[in-house]
């Protein structure tokens, strides 16, 4: 179990006050299987909401560009305390204007004994790809059954921005490390791996998946570009890449037995994978 702690910036607690609760937590509650070692902060809302951070206002609401909920400053701030005592630096950003907000704090940082991530994704500008593939270091982190065709999407933000969310194929052929999750506590369904694999492998390609999956197809990856997003990459972005998230001699036997081969059967039939029996520490 993997923890992180959240940061709004609000007036009674301050930075520093946060951090000292983030470290006496971090002593009392680390175990062989808990890990409290990530800092995370939120900068913005969701697109549904109308609170996804834009550098443009929503094309059906006059006026609005979503909400900034901590700034770069108050960011930065929080970031560079936590990245000095180890701490993993993750970042909510969906909105283009949030990206680059997330990008300014962690470009600013330097190299750091942590990891530091964006979550979620969904809208970039041309400069903030070249950014994040210039960094090398920043975690793209996001959740691949988001990518779905929608027309309150396309109203919201408009053609051109419509076919430029969660750009992941730009992200993997740049190089960026790519990561897949769920946002369960939100959506149960996006717990299921299998179907955000089949969504980002069929992204765009209307024989296989019809109008079901967001487009272009050139932002889909392949399915092992997948399994390594939902695998070594995220021990990566864990920092546990030496001990999880292959299958390798040495490392701790955590893995699934599966019910069919999922990179060569039929793409339709991927998300239908189930799992028939889960391995962790070789039990």
């Amino acid at each position: 179990v993997f923890l992180s702690f959240g940061y709004n910036g609000e007036d009674y607690i301050n930075a520093r006050d946060a951090l000292n609760i983030m470290e006496r937590n971090r002593r009392e509650y680390s175990s062989d299987n808990v890990f409290p070692d990530t800092l995370k902060m939120i900068t913005d809302g969701t697109v549904e909401e109308h609170t996804a951070y834009l550098f443009e206002p929503y094309c059906d609401k006059t006026g609005g560009y979503g909400s900034e909920l901590l700034t770069t400053d108050e960011m930065r701030e929080m970031a560079e305390l936590a990245a000095d005592k180890g701490f993993n630096i993750h970042i909510h950003a969906i909105g283009d204007k949030a990206v680059n907000k997330a990008l300014d704090v962690l470009c600013s940082l330097g190299s750091i004994t942590g990891t530091k991530t964006i979550a979620h994704n969904q809208l970039y500008t041309v400069d903030d790809i070249r950014r994040i593939s210039d960094a090398k270091d920043i975690f793209f982190q996001t959740t691949p059954h988001w990518m779905k065709d929608d027309a309150y999407t396309l109203k919201y933000l408009g053609q051109d921005r419509y076919l430029r969310q969660f750009p992941v194929g730009t992200m993997v052929k740049n190089k960026v490390p790519v990561t897949f999750g769920s946002d369960c506590c939100l959506e149960p369904g996006t717990s299921n791996a299998f179907i955000g694999m089949y969504m980002a492998c069929v992204r765009g390609d209307a024989a296989n998946s019809g109008d079901e999956c967001l487009p272009p197809k050139d932002e889909s990856i392949t399915r092992m570009q997948a399994l390594y997003a939902y695998t070594i990459n995220g021990a990566k972005q864990l920092e546990i890449a030496d001990t999880a998230g292959s299958i390798t001699a040495g490392k701790s036997a955590d893995f699934v037995i599966l019910d069919r081969d999922l990179i060569n059967c039929p793409i339709q039939e991927l998300k239908d994978t189930k799992v028939l029996k889960t391995f962790f520490k070789g039990k």
